[in-house]
């Protein structure tokens, strides 16, 4: 992902101090606690506040909440709030607006966005208007975590009460809402009173732009002073004039497939497309490079591997001796699919390939190998085609390292 701001500001935005930032993605509602949309997060994340922050490091930091412990136990929390805090109406931020706001949230007919990530809070007392006790159903020390995000943003309890929420912005945040829009503008002005003192920025206004090019576009012609480029095409033409900085990104492309349509319903076949599709190889054509392979899980805790022992290897019900049968009719569409894995050279497996080729009686057979069955794990058999027969071998230490067995008739 790539953070592109004009180089140099024009002497009429340096009196203002104002920004315009470009958008691909509009808003779509005022409510934080049932927003999931990220243009929604993006503009309700500036004008409201939650009882905590995460730093960039992911550490928790104070936010509506200057202080807070736990019991001995960790089922209960205790909050102390920031006094003198305003909501851009000019109420008083208090404890009273905490406990409707989580109220609000776990509310099921509510439908909020984050109620899971919140459901051992068994009950909620105001202690005195600045501080509050979350009590617990069981020890849930990372719950802190989870009080921060403009999912569980902090309302007014008179917004709560008259209905207001979804209908006014009205929030604690560093911007107030001025005006939306919808598929053209939206605009915010600096909160002067922000407990967190004011914004160097007087007005920030997003402009909804369709697609990355013409948001580069109007970066060049100086309609706008901000953005945030996702494809590496138009990355790629960032010129001199413009400051471009590169920061990782938590997104992710995938192909998704359709299981109850055939063939895709067959466990085989889907296995099949994902050890036959060299993602590294789409990363490199796709995006220029720009990303990592991940999967199935989109955290970078969680990477994963190209190598085929990783995609669960299963023997067939039909293994017949050292034949291997894939249930697949030949009249299928995956028949025009060319589908290859690469052949990991290994003297064993280059000497069964050699040998079994000369056993094949017809495009439907997938074979074992003289491999003996005691250091065969598993099979991973690849889509039948009338030009490649494919066969993923998962052999048991320490007879041959696992790899992958390609024959082609």
């Amino acid at each position: 992902m790539a953070l592109i701001g004009t180089s140099a500001v024009l002497p009429a935005q340096a009196a203002t101090k104002d920004i315009t930032i470009g958008a691909t993605l509009d808003m779509d509602k005022y409510d934080p606690h049932t927003a999931t949309g990220f243009g929604t997060g993006r503009v309700l994340g500036l004008a409201y506040g939650s009882l905590v922050e995460l730093g960039p490091k992911l550490d928790i930091r104070a936010g509506l909440a200057r202080s807070w412990g736990f019991n001995a136990a960790g089922t209960q929390l205790r909050m102390t709030l920031r006094k003198g805090v305003k909501f851009h109406d000019g109420s008083t931020f208090d404890a009273t607006d905490v406990k409707a706001s989580l109220e609000r949230i776990l509310d099921p007919n509510t439908k909020a966005a984050a109620r899971s990530n919140i459901t051992t809070i068994k009950s909620i007392t105001i202690v005195n208007p600045y501080q509050i006790t979350l009590d617990l159903t069981q020890a849930n020390v990372p719950i802190l975590a989870a009080l921060d995000g403009f999912n569980m943003s902090m309302v007014s309890s008179d917004d709560i009460a008259s209905g207001k929420v979804g209908k006014v912005v009205n929030g604690t945040g560093p911007f107030k809402f001025l005006s939306w829009e919808p598929g053209q503008t939206i605009k915010l002005t600096k909160n002067a009173t922000y407990w967190g003192g004011a914004p160097k920025v007087d007005n920030v206004t997003f402009r909804i732009i369709p697609n990355e090019a013409s948001i580069l576009a109007a970066l060049n012609s100086g309609a706008i002073n901000f953005a945030v480029i996702t494809s590496p095409d138009v990355a790629k033409q960032v010129g001199s004039n413009l400051t471009m900085l590169k920061v990782p990104a938590l997104a992710y492309m995938a192909l998704q497939i359709n299981a109850r349509v055939a063939p895709y319903d067959k466990l085989g076949v889907r296995l099949a497309l994902q050890c036959a599709i060299d993602r590294s190889e789409v990363l490199k054509t796709a995006s220029g490079g720009q990303g990592t392979v991940v999967g199935p899980i989109t955290s970078p805790a969680y990477k994963s591997t190209q190598m085929l022992v990783h995609a669960q290897p299963q023997i067939s019900p039909r293994l017949r001796s050292t034949w291997l049968m894939l249930d697949i009719p030949m009249d299928s569409p995956s028949r025009r699919w060319l589908l290859q894995l690469s052949l990991h050279k290994h003297p064993e497996l280059d000497r069964a390939s050699r040998h079994n080729l000369q056993k094949l009686e017809s495009p439907w057979s997938l074979i074992s190998s003289t491999i003996p069955h005691s250091c065969l794990a598993g099979w991973l058999p690849t889509l039948v085609l009338p030009s490649l027969i494919t066969v993923v071998v998962s052999i048991r230490t320490p007879c041959t390292p696992a790899t992958s067995l390609q024959l082609v008739t």
